[in-house]
């Protein structure tokens, strides 16, 4: 039995045993068990193969269902198990192949596992193992797993110099077991089902072996009958054979057991598909009086700033972000990205201003901390001290969360609204002309924070415009 963690290692192996292309070179996975036979350096053999154990286009159900059709495939058991794996790609879920097959196979699979290492190249066979067994650590724990018995075979299944050695190791392997096949409790379910079901497939077939041999008595004499009698149940019994194995009582019982546990999981589904829907219009209904009650503070606030602050100027140096070419070094400034901070610090209370950025193709406003580290490579998230909305070149807006959320928008703002509630531990950012509610970050805050922006690159002159602050309080 020929068995894969995930890729086409398996199928590469299949194919390097049986000396053809059994598989096309683009077969990453199967979805049933298949049941191959061919030679390897003249020695008769089947290979069995199965889904790998990773693939993730596999039903529960499924998985298990082909799991037994591959033990009816290889009754009464077989004589070795051998794991695939592509040796450049080693990932962390083939270390845990061994665990998996124990719980697939028993815990004695693993006396009958030998480890087969995919690769390409010109490497000689002692420059292979001397890899496998002294250089690369996770190669030697992995063969460890399986008792340190291991092959490496060439992914183009034409090179036949390594069968017989291949052969000389599983042969070594079987023979240090007593020489018999692997078998465990379901191995030999698996093989009363089949041997019950050939029972009812001949007796289904009776009536047309007796009428056949009776032609051929009429056909043939003596030693010329005897063997084509003999030609003809040999057929018989390998096609009853192969239709028992793919389908028997065990498998259908499977089935039968895997199509009621999807109409409880339906049920189960719609259930709590319903729950989730009412949670969400609750959600929903929350957010929506939340976002009015927003509202109505930013009026407040929009009206105050209205009655108290004076005009603000728009061509003032102050109120405008753009990108320069070369700046002093300062403890105060970011060294890798364009942004800035503004004077005004917030601890406390509810703070509103406004931001045109007309028809620019990237930018990045929002809050952060105080505190917030400047210099070095950095990621822009809550975690981070950052809350701020983007404009992405090529249209795209995206919260900057970890990871980021996409913000879909009908109608691109060329004012963008925010709005801190400090107290709430809310920041939200809105369409300043329509007043569409655009997103709201929701957290705890501890430290002062200041408005943050970023004009974003120039693009070759397509981006040079720049951000222009529209409220009197706010400046940089």
């Amino acid at each position: 039995m020929v068995v894969g963690s995930s890729g086409p290692s398996q199928f590469q192996l299949t194919n390097a045993i049986l000396g053809k292309e059994v598989f096309s070179t683009d077969v990453t996975s199967i979805s049933a068990s298949v049941k191959n036979k061919g030679e390897l350096s003249g020695r008769p053999v089947g290979v069995v193969n199965g889904p790998n154990m990773y693939d993730k286009d596999i039903t529960h159900v499924k998985r298990r269902m082909e799991l037994r059709r591959s033990k009816c495939l290889c009754i009464p058991g077989p004589h070795a198990f051998l794991i695939a794996f592509d040796i450049e790609k080693i990932s962390p879920n083939d270390m845990k192949t061994p665990w998996l097959l124990k719980k697939r196979f028993g815990a004695n699979c693993l006396k009958h596992c030998m480890v087969l290492f995919a690769y390409e190249g010109n490497l000689d066979g002692a420059s292979l193992e001397n890899r496998v067994k002294k250089t690369e650590w996770y190669l030697r724990e992995l063969i460890e797993k399986y008792g340190g018995r291991f092959h490496v075979f060439k992914k183009d299944w034409r090179d036949r110099s390594q069968d017989k050695e291949l052969l000389r190791k599983i042969e070594l392997m079987v023979a240090s077991l007593g020489g018999g096949h692997f078998s465990c409790r379901t191995f030999q379910m698996a093989e009363d089902s089949v041997r019950k079901e050939e029972k009812r497939l001949r007796k289904q077939r009776a009536v047309e072996i007796e009428r056949t041999w009776n032609e051929m008595e009429q056909q043939y004499m003596s030693e010329e009958l005897c063997f084509q009698k003999d030609v003809y149940i040999a057929n018989v019994r390998a096609e009853i054979q192969a239709k028992a194995e793919l389908d028997n009582g065990w498998l259908r019982t499977s089935l039968a057991r895997g199509l009621a546990l999807v109409c409880a999981m339906e049920k189960t589904h719609k259930a709590v598909v319903s729950a989730i829907e009412d949670k969400q219009k609750k959600e929903e209904q929350r957010v929506q009086m939340l976002i009015k009650d927003i509202m109505k503070e930013i009026e407040q606030l929009k009206n105050h700033m209205n009655q108290h602050d004076p005009q603000v100027d728009q061509t003032d140096k102050l109120k405008q972000v753009v990108l320069v070419s070369e700046v002093p070094d300062h403890p105060t400034r970011f060294d890798r990205v364009a942004n800035v901070l503004a004077k005004e610090a917030f601890s406390s209370g509810r703070c509103y201003w406004q931001v045109e950025v007309g028809n620019k193709i990237e930018w990045n406003l929002g809050i952060a901390r105080q505190s917030i580290n400047r210099k070095g490579k950095f990621t822009v998230c809550p975690a981070n001290g950052f809350w701020t909305l983007s404009l992405k070149v090529g249209g795209q807006y995206v919260a900057n969360t970890s990871p980021v959320t996409v913000v879909a928008l009908e109608q691109q703002p060329r004012n963008v609204a925010v709005f801190l509630d400090y107290n709430e531990g809310r920041v939200s950012f809105y369409c300043a002309e329509s007043g569409v509610h655009i997103y709201t970050f929701t957290d705890r805050f501890t430290d002062r924070l200041r408005p943050i922006f970023s004009p974003g690159h120039l693009h070759g002159g397509k981006n040079a415009a720049p951000l222009i602050i529209t409220s009197g309080f706010c400046s940089i």
